[in-house]
């Protein structure tokens, strides 16, 4: 193995144990394996050398597949992928791979990408996926400037207890106010917490800032938010440790609801509002820090989608009168203040 190829492959190992990820060993020179799971699925990162004559052996390389299969086949996982990463000073032994397109509604996907060590570039045959836990920008950048960014997107959670627990609050505190006569009645809302500008200014009872985010108006309400909870909530904690989380969706909330008493007060002052939807925005605002540090993608959630999600709810909030979008705004806003503090410890720490 030439310096270059090994200087490449150093970088690669290093990347893949600084993400966390557990190593599998193959008792051979030129392979390294790397797995995690992630999305209910098992990957499997298989660093081949191509140029050491040991790792040419396909039959050999299939064995190791097959021995992944078994030991995790008791493992609840929808899919087992292996991505392939090929090293190699000449890619153009390898033009077959132009041709294979994997099954990606099998059991077991294999995925191949070349890296040509000479060249110190990803090559991603056309029929291959191109993007895959959006890991391919990190190696891009990796083999182009020997480093990735400073923030390195960790799992440190895939239990989602919080993101449960809060949906089930909001179900609870709902049925209360079912049974306490009705969770659209003004009354029923206002003894349980819901905001108020008279209530909240006038009285003294800042406390509705906090308590009003626990409360649905409806049955509606109560399972859009647990939705759209569970879609964000669900990948935020995932990178996120359990008060980090709770910090920042309480955060957003709080956020939401001074936001939310500002616009009561500018343009309908006797308005009595509630919800989750503040706090849920500012697990959105939390994602898309998360995701613009580490310079890939949460989980599925890219940027730009995540960016349409928020301009398109906010578009339908500001158009429809019975929806709060200063709310919103300011979850949105609260997420992203509170996170950012976390990104700026974790750099520190060199996480």
């Amino acid at each position: 193995m030439s310096e270059r190829q090994e200087a490449v492959l150093a970088r690669l190992e290093g990347y893949f144990q600084g993400r966390g990820y557990s190593t599998i060993e193959t008792g051979l020179a030129g392979m390294r394996m790397y797995m995690v799971f992630m999305k209910s699925s098992l990957y499997v990162f298989n660093l081949t050398n191509l140029d050491r004559g040991e790792a040419l052996d396909q039959d050999r390389f299939q064995r190791f597949e097959e021995m992944v299969r078994r030991q995790f086949k008791r493992v609840d996982t929808d899919h087992v992928v292996f991505l392939n990463l090929l090293l190699t000073e000449e890619p153009e032994r390898l033009s077959v791979l132009e041709s294979m397109e994997p099954d990606m509604e099998r059991k077991t996907i294999s995925i191949y990408w070349v890296v040509d060590t000479e060249a110190g570039a990803l090559v991603i045959p056309k029929r291959q996926p191109r993007n895959l836990l959006g890991i391919e920008k990190d190696l891009k950048m990796l083999l182009d400037t020997g480093s990735v960014p400073s923030f390195q997107l960790r799992r440190v959670d895939s239990s989602m207890g919080f993101t449960y627990g809060l949906m089930f609050l909001n179900l609870l505190v709902w049925f209360l106010m079912e049974m306490g006569g009705g969770s659209t009645d003004v009354g029923v809302l206002l003894r349980f917490g819901a905001m108020q500008p008279a209530l909240v200014l006038g009285e003294g009872q800042v406390w509705r800032m906090f308590t009003a985010m626990f409360l649905h108006i409806g049955l509606g309400h109560l399972l859009f938010n647990s939705f759209s909870l569970y879609i964000f909530g669900s990948r935020l904690e995932r990178y996120l440790k359990g008060r980090e989380f709770l910090g920042v969706y309480l955060a957003a909330g709080l956020a939401g609801s001074c936001f939310s008493l500002l616009g009561a007060l500018l343009f309908r002052p006797d308005v009595v509002s509630a919800g989750a939807s503040g706090a849920i925005y500012g697990l959105m605002g939390s994602i898309l820090v998360l995701s613009r540090a580490a310079g890939r993608s949460v989980e599925d959630l890219s940027s730009y989608s995540l960016w349409m999600i928020f301009l398109v709810g906010m578009l339908y909030s500001i158009l429809n009168v019975h929806v709060d979008a200063a709310a919103h705004l300011g979850g949105f806003i609260g997420g992203i203040l509170a996170t950012l503090p976390l990104v700026r410890a974790r750099r520190h720490r060199g996480d």
